[in-house]
């Protein structure tokens, strides 16, 4: 997995999600992004994270 990283981040720095190829994959996106970014105290991003997530996958599943 070390090598599938971005460079310069560590593991406990990235998260991935697998999505239904749903509707509802949205929604599933943005709340698991804010809860992320909840743990890593970066509460000040949800908003905006939460846009940028719902726009990516409802363009990945239409």
């Amino acid at each position: 997995m070390a090598q599938d990283l971005p460079r310069g981040l560590e593991a406990a720095q990235v998260a991935s999600w697998e999505l239904p190829n749903v509707p509802a994959a949205a929604r599933i996106a943005r709340q698991a992004a804010a809860r992320q970014l909840n743990e890593w105290g970066l509460e000040h991003l949800v908003a905006t994270v939460q846009l940028i997530v719902s726009e990516l996958v409802t363009n990945a599943i239409s």
